[in-house]
């Protein structure tokens, strides 16, 4: 997702905007503006959600089972 709204800056820049009417050209500055801000997945407004993340939490975790499985 946030490569995905990092992207979506370029997208609404790389048209043909200058063409379009005045009110299209202020609806994509604003849409240019609020993309600045890359969009992120949050849980609970504590943790980025992505996938270097997913991937620490799934090699955490397969490290725990392991230490448990030698254990019993």
């Amino acid at each position: 997702m946030i490569d995905y709204s990092t992207g979506l800056f370029d997208d609404a820049w790389m048209n043909h905007w200058y063409e379009s009417s005045r009110e299209t050209q202020q609806l994509l500055q604003i849409m240019r503006m609020r993309c600045l801000k890359p969009c992120y997945l949050t849980a609970g407004n504590l943790y980025v959600m992505n996938f270097e993340n997913f991937a620490k939490i799934i090699k955490t975790s397969m490290s725990y089972i392991t230490v448990v499985g030698s254990i019993t």
